[in-house]
């Protein structure tokens, strides 16, 4: 399931454009696979595989780590506080593969995230 959330997420960012693992595309990746974590699997789930996420990176500390870490936590508690919702787009078209109704979730959170980035919530 988290390879799953991971490549859904990282292909609806892309579709943001810039540079992958830059700006608005990184933090909506972050937002995106953070939410879907927390929605589907639990908080305390996403943040210690985001936190992992992040130590695995090799800047642990770093601005950049600081601000992935900042917009992991809006998105974990916009997980939790919009499960019914996100979870109700993955049950949808129940005659669809599980890959397609996530990118359909993704997509969602995709668009809420840049909204998020343009407002300057997230980093």
């Amino acid at each position: 399931m988290m390879t799953l959330i991971s490549e859904v997420a990282n292909t609806e960012a892309q579709k943001l454009g810039g540079k992958h693992g830059k700006g608005i595309q990184n933090a909506v990746r972050h937002f995106m696979c953070q939410a879907m974590i927390a929605a589907f699997v639990g908080r305390g789930a996403a943040r210690a595989i985001g936190d992992a996420h992040e130590r695995g990176g090799g800047d642990w500390g770093s601005k950049a780590s600081k601000s992935d870490l900042y917009n992991n936590s809006i998105a974990r508690n916009y997980g939790v506080s919009h499960q019914n919702t996100l979870l109700a787009i993955a049950r949808r078209n129940r005659h669809m593969s599980v890959h397609a109704r996530m990118r359909q979730v993704a997509s969602y959170l995709r668009a809420i995230g840049s909204v998020k980035w343009r407002l300057g919530v997230l980093k």
